[in-house]
């Protein structure tokens, strides 16, 4: 699975579904997902590498939280959009799993694809986010080519979360 960063500042984050036939980009409302209010996942459906969306998706998504459900499963679900908004209630702080699993695109059946990400609920990301950890271990390993690491860390420095200085001797 491949961690895009986010190409239009709205998506929080960007991975691509298991054969990487689709990305799936998120983002919350609010911004930072609690438990004293409902969080609307708005969830887009993206041709691979743009942030075009892809109409016309057949898609199943739960949320969970250290293996338990919190949010679904839901039934097989068609997007004609290609985006969908879908409120969830977290009760609890802490690490919760967003799985998407798509099965169709353009009302064509495809063998199931898997799309996990992960969301903080009730804490301010202030430090590295997992998704640029990931990418280091990956490019370390050699399964990631260096541009795509390069975005990484172009993204982490256009939203102020990395920054540069000069230092002179």
């Amino acid at each position: 699975m491949m961690v895009y960063p986010a190409f239009a500042a709205e998506y929080d984050q960007i991975v691509s579904t298991s054969d990487e036939t689709l990305d799936v980009g998120i983002y919350t409302i609010p911004e930072i997902p609690n438990t004293s209010e409902p969080t609307k996942l708005k969830i887009s459906f993206l041709k691979p590498g743009t942030d075009r969306i892809q109409e016309h998706i057949d898609y199943r998504l739960t949320v969970t939280k250290d293996g338990d459900y919190i949010f679904g499963p839901i039934r097989l679900t068609h997007t004609s959009p290609g985006y969908v908004t879908i409120p969830v209630q977290f009760s609890e702080n802490g690490l919760h799993e967003i799985d998407i699993k798509v099965e169709g695109i353009l009302f064509s059946p495809i063998p199931p694809e898997m799309a996990s990400l992960t969301m903080n609920i009730g804490q301010e990301e202030s430090s590295i986010p997992e998704w640029i950890k990931n990418n280091a271990g990956w490019w370390a390993d050699g399964q990631i080519d260096d541009g795509s690491f390069v975005s990484g860390l172009q993204w982490l420095i256009s939203n102020g979360i990395m920054i540069l200085t000069q230092e002179t001797a």
